[in-house]
């Protein structure tokens, strides 16, 4: 790859992070030298390796922190429907002992259509 062909993909990236992820990559397999020859700085790559690598680590430490979030959130709200589902049988088996039958018979049929 010429040092014209990297500029110019360079150039055609639309962030600047982009062209520190494609530094970063370029560096990957590449000696001084070569890098020099490409017409890049490999001090610069270096640190974009390493700034790269920290970005990727924030990124999922932040995904790992969401789904745990997430999940205690899912967690807290089933807790609190079964409690609100155990309350409401609590209050139809009290509810049964009270009410006449034909009102029974009318959520039994309600309930079953």
């Amino acid at each position: 790859m010429s040092e014209e062909t990297v500029h110019n993909i360079l150039k055609s990236m639309d962030s600047e992070y982009d062209r520190l992820c494609a530094r970063a990559l370029l560096s990957a397999d590449r000696s001084r030298s070569e890098f020099y020859n490409l017409g890049l700085k490999p001090d610069a790559a270096i640190k974009a390796v390493k700034r790269v690598n920290n970005d990727f680590q924030e990124h999922q430490n932040a995904q790992v922190s969401a789904t745990d979030l997430l999940k205690l959130r899912l967690r807290e709200r089933k807790d609190k429907l079964l409690s609100q589902l155990q309350n409401i049988r609590k209050l139809e088996v009290a509810k049964k002992e009270s009410w006449p039958q034909k009102r029974l018979e009318e959520l039994e049929e309600n309930g079953s259509s």
